[in-house]
């Protein structure tokens, strides 16, 4: 038997090469776009239906419409009641979901290639003859508000409600998908129904599916059960973001709050804009992994946090860099102090070696991301809502390698402390701690609000 001799690091098999599945884009009917993938590894269907309406277009002083029209579409359709149609689901084995973003609602449904047709004929009741009763909308707003209640109670809910709430004041963006207490008062039965007609509309509906049946035969079956979907006026995208000003530190006071939930940040650019690759490569050896420089910082050297992470992060008509971590009450100022050491670090650029890193890391990484059927249907929402190319993924490696370490360097300026916020919710007592004699932060007092 021979001995592997670990002293002699392998050597390389060369350059990662990846067959992904070929995206095909067909038509339900006339004009709803049908994009697939078929994969015939396992009998499934795995489809989302995404509507472009999510929490945006909640009007002034309702927000949470849209998610509770959502929460209500499968709570009696078609002369089933809510316990009828989730028993049919499960009787099929087909699991059946609806959930609402900031820019869509989506309707997925897992189910077996023998009982495709069935769970459509079901699927087609909740789309298209929703029953809106009364009594559902009067229980669906009591659980609503109890979810609202529930999750102000969280730090880390409160942290990135402050935060983006303050980079997307006065538009869709500055609220959370349910919406704010005060706001599901006003919201009657009536607004519902008017939301679902105004906005779940064939002209807004994109259809994905990853799919072990015939891509043709999909089609076929979801133009008979799916299409007599509404007809309306497609939603023309209204975000204006407001002018950006110099950043400001908010703190929001939670009594007997042990830990810190810290954020900061600013806003971005879109998510496709040419520069995207650089700040991919320049987030993962900033804040975007494990061996990251913000977490071999705060939580491998100071000890400060059992994470910590950075981003880009996009919405279909906005985008924003942030920084995201808890930590103890007490070091709250020591952590915003190294985050900002690291950020005016940063603008020294990256080496060589952690730009080759990044790349490999990214690189060894992402034919995993493609193994299952629910991670195709996640991949194949994120190219309809930034409406990407359909090689996109075929040429993200390719595109990834090309980047230079001086665009790299190029894209650190991207990051701005004149504009950076700072959200801290925590414990006044503790965590305000030092701040009054902080120097070069780059943040301006604001006020503290109790919880």
């Amino acid at each position: 038997m021979s001995l592997i001799d670990r002293s002699i690091k392998p050597g390389s098999s060369g350059k990662i090469k990846i067959s992904l599945p070929n995206i095909e884009l067909f038509h339900v009917g006339t004009d709803i776009p049908f994009y697939m993938v078929h994969k015939t590894d396992l009998p499934i269907v795995n489809l989302r239906f995404i509507f472009n309406c999510g929490s945006k277009t909640d009007p002034k002083l309702k927000t949470g419409l849209s998610y509770i029209t959502s929460m209500l579409l499968d709570e009696g359709a078609g002369g089933l009641s809510t316990f009828e149609i989730d028993a049919a689901f499960e009787k099929l084995g087909s699991g059946f979901s609806i959930s609402t973003s900031q820019d869509s609602i989506f309707i997925s449904l897992l189910t077996l290639n023998e009982n495709v047709e069935a769970s459509l004929e079901l699927l087609a009741k909740v789309i298209n003859e929703p029953t809106f009763s009364q009594e559902s909308f009067d229980i669906e707003k009591h659980k609503l508000f109890n979810r609202i209640k529930r999750k102000n109670d969280d730090p880390g809910y409160i942290a990135n409600n402050s935060f983006e709430n303050h980079l997307f004041k006065n538009t869709g963006y500055e609220h959370p998908p349910l919406g704010y207490s005060d706001d599901v008062t006003n919201l009657g039965n009536d607004d519902v129904t008017e939301f679902y007609k105004k906005y779940l509309v064939r002209e807004n509906l994109t259809i994905l599916a990853a799919t072990s049946i015939t891509p043709e035969k999909l089609v076929k079956l979801v133009e008979k059960h799916i299409y007599p979907v509404q007809k309306g006026e497609k939603l023309v995208e209204s975000i204006k973001l407001p002018d950006e000003e110099a950043g400001r530190f908010i703190f929001v006071h939670k009594e007997n709050a042990a830990q810190s939930e810290i954020r900061i940040g600013h806003r971005t650019g879109l998510r496709g804009e040419e520069n995207y690759y650089s700040k991919i490569l320049l987030n993962t050896i900033f804040g975007g992994q494990f061996s990251s420089r913000l977490n071999l910082n705060l939580r491998e050297d100071k000890g400060y946090t059992y994470g910590i992470h950075s981003g880009f992060n996009y919405y279909r008509e906005a985008g924003f860099f942030e920084i995201t971590t808890s930590v103890q009450g007490k070091v709250t100022h020591d952590a915003v102090t190294e985050i900002m050491k690291e950020i005016n670090k940063i603008y020294s650029g990256v080496t060589e070696g952690e730009l080759t890193f990044a790349k490999s890391y990214l690189i060894r990484r992402f034919p995993s991301l493609f193994e299952t059927y629910g991670q195709l249907i996640n991949h194949l929402t994120a190219m309809i809502n930034f409406d990407l190319p359909r090689d996109y993924f075929s040429t993200y490696l390719d595109n990834i390698r090309a980047v230079s370490i001086d665009e790299v360097n190029f894209a650190t300026g991207l990051i701005s402390t004149e504009r950076l916020n700072t959200v801290i919710v925590g414990n006044k007592d503790i965590a305000l701690e030092k701040f009054e004699n902080a120097e070069g932060m780059n943040f301006k007092p604001g006020n503290i609000k109790n919880i």
